[in-house]
């Protein structure tokens, strides 16, 4: 079955091809204004044709006679529905690796349910896999999470796209600074930032910034959970200072700004990135904490965009317009990371992050 990657010639793009490759997955189309230039994989299970998301005429050639879309292209703003609409013409399933809440509100606008499409929306990091483990951790454990506390610890470099996307995210409100989940709804100004974090396993101490996404909110409503909080941690120096100043600047002066600090903080560092759930049960007296680490963005990104072609092909996603982490099923979709080696970590302990912080409990 052909599957179309348009922006397959970026991290997350080549990510996602090589791990669809690996699951036998193919052949695969890859889509972008240089077909002809940049091979960036050498393999027969791979072509390359031209596609420009401002050229719907070229996009249509593009998907034509494949059997799944997949966009990894952006800044995800600009793609909009554009890529979607030529998929649902041509009744192709679509899976964009960003397509968060204003591309979700778009679609579900149409007859996509009614006409038997499917989109998969939010199929990557964050959103996407920050939705996915608490799904997992409450499938794993013996007692109902009513308290969550999660932490996101992403060091890696910004994309001029991921910088962008970001800059729109804050534009469109997808997420509340400061704010925690209490009383089973979003409280505004609930938190302060957290100054020198120490967490397990992470090598140095960090800034936790609290807030509360348009998915953390899902997830607390199809959890029931009764608090929450979700701490975004930042440790580099130079992308803490930027996320202090860009909001002042214009769009380019920002993007510029986010790029070059973390191309500061990242100089002769590898990428890495943690993710730690701790949850409790209604009277806090049971405590289950999971710990999950990965390579980087563009990595994981690709690993759940892969892994969400191969349930969709599977049929195992009904027709709709559905956000990833409730369309996947988490207890199949772990085990899968792990044996792609997209996840290098997943550990589960009847500690508190805070009992981990003990040098004897804190070794993998």
């Amino acid at each position: 079955m052909t599957i179309a990657v348009l922006g397959g010639y970026g991290d997350v793009g080549q990510a996602t091809c090589r791990y669809l490759l690996s699951l036998g997955l193919g052949p695969i189309r890859i889509g972008g204004r240089n077909a002809e230039i940049n091979q960036v994989i050498d393999d027969s299970q791979v072509s390359y044709q031209y596609a420009n998301f401002l050229d719907e005429s070229s996009l249509n050639e593009f998907v034509r006679n494949c059997h799944l879309v997949i966009n990894c292209a952006g800044p995800s703003h600009l793609i909009d529905d554009r890529l979607a609409t030529v998929a649902r013409a041509n009744n192709i399933p679509y899976i964009d690796v960003a397509g968060d809440d204003p591309l979700y509100h778009t679609l579900i606008s149409t007859d996509y349910q009614e006409t038997g499409h499917t989109a998969v929306l939010s199929a990557g990091l964050q959103p996407g896999l920050t939705g996915l483990l608490p799904l997992w951790v409450a499938q794993q454990i013996d007692f109902d999470i009513h308290h969550l506390t999660s932490y996101f610890v992403l060091f890696d470099r910004f994309t001029q796209v991921a910088a962008d996307d970001y800059m729109q995210g804050a534009n469109d409100k997808l997420s509340t600074p400061l704010a925690a989940w209490r009383n089973g709804r979003k409280q505004p100004a609930a938190l302060q930032r957290i100054q020198e974090l120490a967490l397990p396993f992470v090598p140095t101490k960090m800034t936790a910034l609290p807030q509360v996404s348009t998915e953390n909110e899902r997830l607390a409503k199809q959890l029931s959970l009764d608090s929450a909080k979700w701490y975004n941690c930042v440790t580099g120096e130079h992308v803490l200072n930027a996320f202090n100043t860009v909001q002042s600047e214009t769009r380019e002066q920002a993007i510029e700004t986010l790029c070059r600090a973390s191309s500061l903080d990242m100089a002769g560092r590898s990428p890495y990135i943690w993710m730690m759930i701790e949850a409790q049960d209604s009277t806090q007296q049971k405590t289950h904490t999971t710990v999950i680490k990965g390579s980087g963005n563009a990595n994981l990104t690709g690993a759940i965009a892969a892994l969400t072609a191969a349930s969709l092909l599977r049929g195992e996603i009904p027709t709709g317009v559905h956000f990833c982490p409730q369309a996947l099923a988490p207890h199949i979709l772990f085990p899968a990371l792990q044996q792609l080696c997209a996840v290098t970590v997943l550990n589960q302990f009847s500690q508190s992050l805070e009992q981990m912080l003990e040098p004897e409990l804190g070794e993998i």
